[in-house]
């Protein structure tokens, strides 16, 4: 039989650790959901934008569609920037919203969330996004982006919705990435979808996340909340989970939330042994994205 490596994750017993390692595990945890809800795609979108800078009229060549309020604009070929000796190579698309539908013909990488959330298909949506592969590389930064980055925003009959994507590496050497997420060395691949109004508070996400906090190395996120004058359930018939490799043991431990119909924030192991408050992934007073 092979040897399993620290690296393997492998059944979690949370009965073979002490209580105080249960209780740092639990510190790191509900600090790392804290820190989710800071990931946004505008580092990335403005690190974008400041990169196409380096390009001139011609370089690169960018097709432009506008249909019902969401312009699309797509450019392919690599090509040389004279004027800022710069290397431009595709491809990119990139949209922006005012008023507009989205569609998964539109979004593709984004059709997961977008088919279990049935709001999104009616609402008109202000926003940006891009998704490509681009190289934009200058004498004195450069920019690399193999990447999906989408942030929106809605509003319908008062309550206020928000929506992001986030997907594979991007790095920029200008001053749009500093201190942000993107000079941390994260790995993420993040849908989230949130509503407000008034005192309720709903919030879906799907995805995984590596590098939140040394205690962990992956985070797995399959999980909907709804909040109402401060009691916290489920939201939805989604399987609810939340899954953690703990980075010294490669351990991996899945949280999962009770039944419906039961007030809590709190997810735990199946056998309910350890348990964890999602609390902080609902502390916000508008809409996180």
């Amino acid at each position: 039989m092979a040897q399993e490596t620290a690296s393997s994750p492998h059944p979690y017993s949370i009965e073979a650790l002490p209580e105080e390692d249960q209780e740092a595990l639990s510190r790191s945890l509900e600090r790392s959901f804290g820190q989710v809800l800071s990931l946004h795609p505008e580092p990335v979108l403005a690190s974008y934008q400041a990169a196409m800078r380096y390009g001139s009229k011609d370089c690169p060549r960018v097709d432009t569609l506008s249909q019902n309020g969401t312009t699309t604009a797509h450019w392919q070929d690599a090509c040389f920037s004279e004027e800022s000796q710069a290397w431009l190579n595709g491809p990119m698309t990139t949209w922006q919203w005012s008023e507009g539908f989205m569609d998964p013909q539109t979004l593709p990488a984004f059709d997961d969330l977008y088919q279990r959330m049935e709001p999104m298909r009616a609402l008109r949506w202000q926003g940006e996004g891009l998704n490509g592969q681009t190289d934009i590389m200058a004498p004195d930064v450069d920019f690399n982006c193999s990447c999906l980055a989408i942030a929106g925003k809605a509003e319908d009959a008062g309550k206020s919705y928000s929506f992001i994507a986030l997907d594979g590496p991007s790095h920029w050497s200008g001053p749009q990435a500093q201190g942000t997420w993107m000079e941390e060395g994260l790995q993420v691949q993040l849908s989230g979808f949130a509503s407000q109004a008034g005192a309720q508070r709903e919030l879906l996400m799907l995805g995984n996340i590596s590098g939140l906090d040394p205690d962990f190395d992956s985070l797995s996120f399959e999980l909907s909340l709804k909040e109402s004058n401060g009691q916290c359930a489920p939201w939805n018939t989604t399987e609810q989970r939340i899954g953690a490799r703990q980075s010294s043991t490669g351990h991996w431990v899945e949280l999962l939330l009770p039944e419906f119909g039961e007030q809590s924030c709190m997810a735990c192991t199946e056998g309910g042994d350890f348990c964890v408050d999602l609390s902080p992934l609902m502390d916000w007073q508008a809409p996180p994205w």
